[in-house]
């Protein structure tokens, strides 16, 4: 079905210094699924604090959402190894698988690189020219870097003292989205999962890669975004369902967030 193409938007690698080089933070508009091979480079994000996620493990693969604006950086004369790709990712069952391992670090084994090199050194004919068979081989990295994730997911589920910290983590961010309404402070959230401020933000550290203001801003925005879309919606409703007292406040919150007014949001809807 045409509606449920994946669609390969950007493709480059090589070798980076994003240490004297950084990448500034910025929002793309499709899924960006980073392989670093060689070096331990990490994402910044609009709070300006520069992750290092504890002990960086060379490989590794990084897996953000569309909209998620980040940077790069790295040690002042810090290099990586790395394969950069953009999709456009419709296949419900994809979506799914990536949804739930968004933003994340993800270690990797050799054969799980290997495999993604191997994938990622098929891609680059296609992008550099489309072709019939480009589809198919878009779709082949795209579930090839799928089973990474839901093995990485089983990993991770299979290590005990991980277990309290990722349902504390999901019951905080399950918490937040049912009090939306009502812009939660982060010790509200943490008094509603039985936890103090501290003890959130020490396991949101070790469970994603954001900081739980970061995760519940990114939230926020994502619902602004689908009430925006709603038929007859009007920014100071949508303001006032997510908890802001005024719509200036949420317009300025919105466009530091996506980079455009909400107000244009609506009109290209």
């Amino acid at each position: 079905m045409p509606g449920f193409r994946n669609t390969l938007r950007y493709l480059n690698g090589g070798r980076r210094n994003y240490g004297e080089r950084p990448v500034r933070v910025y929002s793309r508009n499709f899924w960006e699924i980073k392989l670093v091979t060689e070096g331990a480079c990490w994402p910044t994000f609009e709070m300006g604090q520069y992750r290092s996620l504890g002990e960086r493990q060379t490989p590794c693969l990084y897996c953000f959402a569309p909209h998620l604006a980040h940077g790069w950086s790295d040690e002042p004369e810090g290099e990586s190894v790395i394969e950069v790709m953009h999709f456009e990712i419709r296949k419900p069952e994809l979506l799914e698988v990536f949804e739930r391992n968004s933003p994340a670090c993800l270690e990797l084994s050799e054969e799980q690189k290997l495999n993604a090199l191997a994938g990622v050194s098929q891609l680059v004919s296609h992008y550099k020219r489309p072709r019939a068979a480009t589809r198919m081989a878009t779709d082949a990295i795209l579930y090839s870097l799928a089973a990474i994730l839901i093995d990485c997911e089983t990993r991770r589920a299979s290590k005990p003292h991980r277990t309290f910290a990722a349902e504390k983590v999901r019951q905080a961010i399950d918490w937040y989205r049912a009090n939306l309404a009502d812009y939660p402070t982060i010790d509200s959230v943490a008094a509603g999962v039985g936890l103090s401020g501290t003890h959130l933000r020490r396991l949101f550290k070790q469970e994603r890669i954001q900081s739980p203001l970061e995760v519940f801003e990114s939230m926020r925005m994502e619902e602004a975004r689908r009430l925006l879309k709603s038929e007859g919606s009007k920014v100071l409703n949508v303001a006032l369902s997510l908890g802001y007292s005024e719509a200036s406040s949420f317009s300025r919150a919105y466009k530091r967030f996506y980079g455009k007014s909400p107000g244009r949001k609506l009109a290209h809807a």
